[in-house]
């Protein structure tokens, strides 16, 4: 038990950039989702997130890094139907926990490129939809992770799991990655339909 909790020990440290052995990524990503319901039509969502991975090297060539990011994902929709102005505007928020096995591919002593793949968990810190007609104060609003009594067929999951994978490439401190996720778990709470995102980023950030 003492040595598992060294090990635990040494983890959070090392997730902090506690530890001269690893290295602290900060950096912001842009992102794209695809939402997939069954049943309906693909919709597609822009949005960024910002945050820090630290890796921990297990040897020169393999490592593995985990991270803690801040997503936000929007749409806003505007249709015109005889002459009025119809707003549907969706603005979700989340916390996500990436811990990634990761394997270098050196091409100089500070420039290499970097596969890596694992778990990304999420957590939901809110979900909000808004839609309303122009020239009218009434707004209808729907909280996809709160308001189960009202929408229990389209409430969310505040948790799920993604797998992630992607490439980075390093060059000096700096360091460019891109990749996908895609859940594994369905995003509606008690719901026999099948809600999936899948997400590409693209990023860059400073290597300490």
């Amino acid at each position: 038990m003492k040595q598992f909790a060294k090990i635990i020990a040494l983890v959070a440290v090392l997730a902090i950039g506690g530890n001269l052995s690893a290295q602290v990524f900060i950096g912001a990503f842009g992102n794209g989702m695809v939402l997939k319901t069954e049943g309906q039509n693909d919709q597609t969502y822009t949005g960024f997130s910002a945050g820090i991975t630290t890796n921990m090297a297990l040897s020169r060539h393999t490592g593995i890094g985990f991270g803690a990011y801040y997503n936000r994902l929007w749409k806003d929709d505007v249709k015109d139907a005889a002459g009025i102005k119809f707003h549907n505007k969706y603005v979700e928020q989340s916390v996500s926990v990436p811990v990634v096995f990761n394997v270098r591919i050196y091409l100089s002593e500070l420039t290499y490129i970097y596969p890596f793949i694992g778990p990304n968990f999420k957590i939901g810190i809110s979900a909000i939809r808004e839609q309303w007609m122009d020239n009218s104060e009434n707004r209808l609003k729907i909280d996809y992770y709160n308001d189960k009594d009202i929408y229990a067929d389209k409430e969310l999951n505040r948790y799920n799991i993604d797998l992630m994978f992607g490439v980075g490439a390093k060059i000096d401190f700096i360091n460019i990655v891109a990749g996908v996720t895609g859940d594994l778990f369905n995003r509606r709470y008690k719901s026999e339909v099948s809600e999936k995102a899948y997400h590409a980023f693209l990023g860059a950030g400073f290597v300490f």
